[in-house]
C-alpha cells in the first residue's frame, strides 16, 4: 500500500515515514505547506506601496482557489505577474532595478512568465489562482508580483508590490 505523508516539520515527517516503511508501506513524504509568503519590498505610488497578500484563511492547496488582495491601488487596477523564479528573468538577475524602464525605486522581484489583469472596487482588487487537484503539484513553487496602474507615480505609470512566494500544498 502507498501512503502520501504530508508534514511540514522535517524531523517529524522523516520519523513517521521511517516507521511506516519499517511496517512495509511505500511512503511518499512531502511538506504539506500550502503557503503564500510575502518577500521583498514594493515601491510607493499615489496611495503608498501596493500590498500583495493572501486573504485570511486562503492558501494554495490542491483543489482550492487561492485569493490574494492587492491593496493601495489608485484606480483599482493591477497586473499580476506569475512565474517559477525569483532569481532570474530573461537571463537577468532578480531583483532587477526598474529605473531604466521609467520606474525609479521599483524592483522586479519575480519572473513574470504569465500576466493577469485584475480589476477591483476602490483601492483593492482580488486576484485568484485555481489550483488543480493534481497531487504532482504538491511542493510546486511559484513567484508573483503585482503592478498597480498609477500614472502619476512615474514615467512608466505603474508601481510594484512586494513579491509573493506561493508553494502549492495539501
Amino acid at each position: 500500500m502507498k501512503i502520501l505523508l504530508a508534514e511540514d516539520d522535517t524531523t517529524l515527517r522523516d520519523t513517521i515515514a521511517e516507521a511506516l516503511r519499517a511496517q512495509g508501506y511505500e511512503v511518499v513524504a512531502v511538506a504539506n505547506g500550502a503557503q503564500f509568503t510575502a518577500y521583498g519590498a514594493g515601491c510607493a505610488g499615489a496611495l503608498g506601496v501596493p500590498q500583495f497578500a493572501a486573504q485570511p484563511g486562503s492558501r494554495p492547496a490542491l483543489g482550492q482557489t487561492l485569493l490574494a488582495d492587492i491593496g493601495n491601488l489608485p484606480f483599482g487596477l493591477a497586473l499580476v505577474g506569475l512565474g517559477v523564479s525569483n532569481t532570474t528573468s530573461a537571463g537577468l538577475p532578480l531583483p532587477l532595478d526598474l529605473t531604466l524602464a521609467g520606474m525609479p525605486g521599483c524592483n522586479l522581484l519575480a519572473d513574470p512568465l504569465v500576466t493577469d489583469f485584475v480589476a477591483g472596487a476602490g483601492a483593492t482588487a482580488t486576484w485568484s489562482l485555481a489550483v488543480p487537484a493534481q497531487s504532482a503539484l504538491v511542493g510546486l513553487l511559484l513567484y508573483g508580483q503585482a503592478f498597480s496602474v498609477d500614472p502619476a507615480a512615474n514615467a512608466f505609470g505603474f508601481t510594484a508590490s512586494n513579491g509573493a512566494r506561493i508553494r502549492v500544498g495539501l
